[in-house]
């Protein structure tokens, strides 16, 4: 079993955000040519599964330096829980997650459904807050 890490070197936060900006790029080049009628299931798709490998990337953190106040990494964990279960949020312990104070305002009897821009703000703000936490 890996180590828990406590620190994350600026490398890893750089790669993070450029897989970040390939994922968003790579459904722009494509989805002009999907039908109107298959664009926002794709994308949602396309996006949910761009938001758990982004948390997997860092599944190793030690969870106590996540803080305890409803911030991107505990929304990005409960999103990607739901995710992972088939579930609304309302389903998953939504610990002190606050819609109104959440990066995507998403009530928890919402399924979790993705777009590019949504994700890309969800993905920056993660990242802030994990560099805040665990920047080496």
């Amino acid at each position: 079993m890996p180590d828990i890490a406590r620190t994350f070197p600026p490398s890893v936060f750089a790669a993070a955000r450029a897989k970040v900006a390939a994922d968003v790029a790579a459904f722009q080049s494509f989805a002009p040519a999907l039908a109107p009628e298959l664009r926002a299931g794709v994308e949602a798709r396309w996006f949910a599964n761009a938001l758990v490998a982004l948390d997997a990337r860092f599944a190793h953190r030690d969870p106590s330096l996540e803080g305890a106040d409803g911030n991107p990494i505990h929304e990005v964990r409960l999103l990607v829980t739901a995710l992972l279960r088939d579930r609304t949020p309302a389903d998953v312990p939504p610990g002190r997650y606050r819609p109104a104070a959440s990066v995507l305002g998403l009530a928890l009897d919402q399924p979790v459904v993705l777009a590019a821009d949504p994700f890309r703000a969800l993905a920056e703000a993660y990242l802030q807050e994990l560099e805040g936490r665990y920047l080496a």
